[in-house]
């Protein structure tokens, strides 16, 4: 069994790796965000693995679609999918 705190280390060395491909400003700035719209910052990211997950899924998809994103705590991907839906002139999946 790994010790708790070597998969904390682990999960936020990976976690960096990942939003590096980004580059540094990328990783930076994602990292501001998360802590801006979802009050997570880096360093709860392990114990708070869902909310890191919904928040990057929902800001990524509100991105590709160019409209303000609005964090809400209690929602999840398919409560943003389904609201998008209903916004005038969309279309539905």
């Amino acid at each position: 069994m790994i010790p708790s705190a070597q998969l904390r280390t682990i999960l936020l060395e990976a976690v960096d790796a990942g939003l590096g491909l980004l580059g540094v400003l990328g990783r930076k700035l994602t990292y501001e965000v998360l802590e801006e719209r979802a009050q997570l910052r880096r360093e709860e990211i392990p114990q708070k693995m869902e909310l890191f997950h919904r928040t990057l899924q929902a800001e990524i998809l509100y991105q590709k679609l160019d409209i303000g994103f609005t964090w809400h705590p209690s929602r999840t991907l398919v409560d943003y999918v389904n609201e998008l839906q209903q916004l005038p002139g969309e279309g539905h999946l």
